[in-house]
């Protein structure tokens, strides 16, 4: 009987040393994997106000947008501040450019996006513009 609680208990002392190994294994793999993903660092955020504009095609047809602009430091938030009429400017002529047929695939959309991007940084001397993100976007 001794014999049998002997080889029992080295059963289970083998079997949780097992475990424990490859949850170690397990456990660095992950961690690998997380330090091996890069970072996105993203800059300052500006956040604009929600643009009504009628669209190119008729008056019958608007677009209500919001974006959030990702600078490349404060600076260029600073400047994107003080620029607020060439901001807004910039916004409702680009806006009023759109038609339906561009807007409702993706592609116009990421089009949008790169137009604003370009104009708003060729008015932008202390830094860039690095991305722009919709908040809200509604058109009919």
């Amino acid at each position: 009987m001794n014999r049998i609680i002997k080889v029992l208990g080295l059963t289970v002392l083998v079997v949780l040393i097992a475990l424990l190994g490859v949850s170690g294994v397990l456990l660095y793999s992950v961690k690998a994997k997380s330090a091996d993903t890069p970072r996105i660092e993203v800059g300052p955020i500006y956040e604009t106000e929600e643009f009504t504009v009628n669209l190119s095609e008729s008056i019958n047809h608007y677009i209500k947008a919001k974006f959030a602009i990702e600078l490349s430091d404060k600076k260029a938030k600073e400047e994107l501040e003080e620029k607020l009429p060439l901001l807004q400017d910039t916004v409702i002529m680009i806006l009023s450019g759109q038609t339906l047929d561009k807007l409702g695939t993706v592609e116009g959309k990421e089009e949008l996006k790169k137009l604003l991007l370009e104009s708003i940084n060729g008015f932008l001397y202390k830094g860039k513009v690095n991305k722009i993100y919709f908040k809200n976007i509604v058109f009919s």
